[in-house]
């Protein structure tokens, strides 16, 4: 029986330790996305303010301000890392001969998505979100769309197009129920890997 692969998490924990007031400084910009990432997960996004994390860390309002003059800016810096992956990894896909083999594909998606758990289970319960964070969201999308197309040869049949999304979609759809049902296991996916592979046909 395999176990839960989510980063440094367990059912029911929230990600990102709390910086104690007289911790040394380091790093104030990352100080503030760990912070951030914590306050998120425990009071969402709408209810944290920057005011919320100034006091976590015990620093000003200005303080923040300097390096985040609006809370859009936090969490764009914090899906940042995870985008860029993405975009490195479409950017393989498109240079590289079509189809694009699944199961490598979706490993590797896979591994992107683990590594983002804490904040995507922050960003994608909270409603908020979507009405502050719509361009990262535009992008997300395209970058799916570039994903898919990448898993069907070059003027494919509209059907095998669309098999594709329904792949790629369902298999993001399926590794987030097993997120919310306590981690995605290896088993969960090989479960995901199989019913991608037969989507696509």
């Amino acid at each position: 029986m395999t176990t839960p692969t989510t980063p440094g998490t367990t059912p029911g924990s929230t990600p990102g330790p709390r910086t104690p007031p007289g911790a040394a400084r380091g790093d104030t910009r990352q100080r503030i996305l760990d912070s951030a990432l914590h306050l998120f997960a425990e009071r969402g996004y709408a209810g944290t303010s920057i005011r919320d994390i100034a006091e976590e860390l015990a620093v000003t309002k200005a303080a923040v301000h300097y390096h985040f003059p609006v809370k859009e800016q936090i969490v764009a810096a914090l899906l940042d890392p995870y985008l860029a992956r993405f975009r490195a990894l479409v950017a393989d896909l498109e240079g590289a001969p079509r189809p694009a083999d699944p199961r490598r594909l979706l490993r590797a998606l896979r591994a992107v998505l683990d590594d983002a758990s804490p904040l995507l289970g922050i960003l994608t319960t909270d409603p908020s979100v979507a009405a502050s964070c719509g361009e990262l969201q535009v992008e997300g999308v395209e970058l799916g769309e570039r994903m898919a197309e990448a898993l069907v040869e070059e003027g494919a049949p509209r059907a095998r197009v669309l098999r594709a999304h329904v792949a790629l979609g369902g298999f993001f759809a399926a590794w987030d129920t097993a997120r919310k049902r306590g981690g995605v296991t290896d088993d969960d996916v090989e479960v995901l890997l199989d019913a991608a592979v037969a989507a696509l046909g």
